[in-house]
């Protein structure tokens, strides 16, 4: 019982990011993917963005650089037949 609960803990659950990256994700110490591209700097901006931050050609975040409608479905990946809603930057 306690081998199998061990095995259930270490296995990745598969996890579909609505923020693309060109490259890989990084990996969380169990290896497994999380949503934040690989190489990005993990800065945090205290502003808040109702159309989320500007991404540049790695997928990371700008630092404190809000999206605009014209820029909001970047790197945003959406499952059809759903489709980014640049008013609101996310699958809808």
């Amino acid at each position: 019982m306690i081998k199998t609960w061990v095995v259930f803990l270490s296995e990745c659950r598969e996890r579909t990011c609505s923020r693309g990256c060109p490259g890989e994700y990084e990996v969380d110490s169990n290896g497994c993917q999380s949503c934040l591209c690989k190489g990005c700097s993990g800065l945090q901006c205290r502003k808040r963005c109702f159309l989320g931050f500007t991404t540049d050609s790695n997928g990371c975040e700008s630092f404190c650089t809000c999206n605009s409608p014209s820029t909001a479905c970047k790197n945003i990946w959406c499952k059809a037949p759903r489709l980014c809603n640049p008013k609101s930057g996310r699958c809808g």
